[in-house]
C-alpha cells in the first residue's frame, strides 16, 4: 500500500481511539505492518511481522485502557458535565481487548455509541431565538463558536441569507495543516434552522494526504425552537449518512459530543453579548 494512504486516516482513528499524540508513530507502524497482510503478494516475513505487530497493538491497548480507567479525563467526561465510566468510553481495536459500553450506559436513554450515523446535542439557554439566529448567519463570528478548535477565521462570505450561500473559513488541524473549508447553506428558515455542508477548497485539494479518499458529504445543522422559559432550545446536528465514499465515512464521527457542546454554549454566550 502507498504510504500516502496513511497520514490522514492511521492519525484521525488514533485520535478518536484515544492514542496519545507521542505514540501515533508507533500507532502508525504497527498498522502499515498490520495491513501489509493484505497486499496481493504478501511474503512469510510480512505475515510473521504482522502478527507480531498484532500482539504488540494487544499489549499496548491492554495498557492503555487500564491508564484511562485509573486517570479519566475530559473525553470521559459528556457534554453535560457528568463522568463517563471508563470502562463504557474505551472502544477496542482488535478483539478480547477492551469493553463496549451497553446502548444506554447512562440509564437516561442517550447512547454512548449511536449507530445511526448522526450527533445530536441539545441545550436550553436563556437567549432569543432571534439572537442566537444572528449569531449562526454570521460566518464572521463562527471562530468564537467553535468547539473543535480547528476555525481560524474566515476568509470569504458575508451574512448569509439563504439556501446556496457560500463562505470558506481557515481551518488548521495536526493532520493537513493549514486549510480551507468551502461550506455551502443547505437548510434555511430564519430564526429557526440553519446548515451548512462542509467540502475542502479548492477542490481537488489536498490529494497527497487524504490518500485516495474523497471528502465531504457531511452537515452541521442547527435548530432553534422557542423554550417555554422564554429563551432558546438549541440543538446542533452532526450528520454523515450522506457520505458516499466508505472510507472517509469510516472516519466519523471526527467530532465529539463534547465538542458540539461547547458550541452551543459559546453560540449562546456570543449572543447574550
Amino acid at each position: 500500500m502507498s504510504e500516502l494512504a496513511f497520514p490522514f486516516p492511521v492519525r484521525v482513528v488514533a485520535e478518536l481511539v484515544g492514542v496519545p499524540e507521542a505514540d501515533c508513530d508507533p500507532f502508525r507502524d504497527r498498522t502499515m505492518r498490520i495491513t501489509a497482510i493484505f497486499e496481493l503478494d504478501a511474503t512469510e516475513d510480512q505475515l510473521a511481522a504482522a502478527d507480531a505487530a498484532q500482539r504488540e497493538a494487544d499489549d499496548y491497548f491492554a495498557e492503555l485502557i487500564e491508564f484511562k480507567r485509573a486517570h479519566p479525563g475530559e473525553d470521559h467526561r459528556r457534554p453535560d458535565g457528568k463522568r463517563v465510566a471508563a470502562r463504557d468510553a474505551v472502544l477496542p481495536l482488535s478483539p478480547g481487548r477492551g469493553t463496549i459500553g451497553p446502548d444506554d450506559p447512562y440509564g437516561q436513554g442517550e447512547p454512548l455509541v449511536s449507530e445511526s450515523e448522526k450527533l445530536r446535542v441539545t441545550r436550553t439557554v436563556d437567549v432569543a431565538p432571534a439572537q442566537i439566529f444572528a449569531v449562526l448567519a454570521d460566518p464572521d463570528a463562527h471562530t468564537d463558536m467553535d468547539g473543535s478548535t480547528q476555525l481560524r477565521g474566515l476568509a470569504e462570505g458575508s451574512t448569509l441569507t439563504g439556501v446556496g450561500d457560500e463562505f470558506v473559513m481557515n481551518m488548521h488541524n495536526g493532520i493537513l495543516g493549514d486549510y480551507q473549508v468551502r461550506n455551502v447553506v443547505v437548510s434555511y428558515e430564519e430564526n429557526r434552522t440553519i446548515g451548512w455542508a462542509p467540502h475542502l477548497h479548492p477542490e481537488g485539494a489536498y490529494a497527497d494526504k487524504l490518500g485516495g479518499m474523497k471528502a465531504g458529504g457531511h452537515t452541521f445543522t442547527w435548530e432553534l425552537q422557542p423554550a417555554e422559559s422564554g429563551g432558546t432550545t438549541i440543538t446542533q446536528v452532526y450528520d454523515w449518512s450522506g457520505v458516499p465514499d466508505p472510507a472517509f465515512k469510516g472516519l466519523f464521527p471526527m467530532i465529539n459530543e463534547a465538542a458540539l457542546g461547547e458550541s452551543l454554549d459559546k453560540v449562546a454566550a456570543r449572543a447574550k453579548g
